[in-house]
């Protein structure tokens, strides 16, 4: 993994998270509060200062991280703030990358909604309805979605006839034999 402070200007931001230290999250209305999904959202540039940086392998202390075009354009101790730029003292705060869930069942965009709200910025779900997968593939294609965590599915499990899945009261597809589960694939 490349660390964020060697990250090329341009890195897109999905969505910024302040962790309350030692191991607390903030709850969204302290998160919105402190302007954190709305400042990254609107045109003005947007320093986080004073925050702590982990990038998934090192920790840059007392930095500032400056998005412009919600995208990181520095990271750094000594980052230069436009004037126009909206300022958010994030002392005390922890600045993580996005997380990925990589084993999800999810049903409801509550539940990506909610995802997000705890810094998981993307679901790798392994069994969902087609149909919602699908709704889910479409609207993220159609441009940023930002008030969930993006959803990337295997869609509908397929089974044996009694197998896991079909004791949940939903249609699965069933597979009894390998020309099946090569018919199976091939129509997904």
């Amino acid at each position: 993994m490349k660390p964020i402070a060697e990250t090329s200007p341009g890195t897109k931001v999905v969505f910024v998270l302040a962790l309350a230290l030692p191991w607390t999250f903030p709850s969204v209305a302290e998160a919105q509060d402190r302007q954190w999904p709305s400042a990254v959202a609107g045109s003005a540039p947007v320093a986080v200062t004073s925050v702590r940086v982990f990038d998934g392998e090192s920790v840059l202390e007392d930095a500032t991280v400056l998005l412009s075009d919600g995208r990181i354009s520095a990271v750094g101790a000594g980052v230069e703030i436009p004037p126009e730029a909206v300022v958010i003292d994030a002392s005390g705060h922890t600045l993580l990358p996005g997380l990925i869930d990589a084993h999800t069942h999810t049903f409801d965009t509550a539940a990506l909604a909610a995802a997000l709200r705890y810094g998981v910025t993307t679901e790798l779900d392994q069994f969902t309805l087609a149909a919602f997968a699908t709704r889910m593939r479409t609207e993220q294609a159609a441009g940023p979605v930002t008030d969930r965590a993006d959803l990337f599915s295997a869609g509908t499990l397929a089974t044996r006839s009694g197998g896991h899945g079909t004791q949940y009261g939903m249609p699965i597809p069933t597979v009894e034999s390998p020309s099946e589960a090569r018919s199976f694939v091939a129509d997904r």
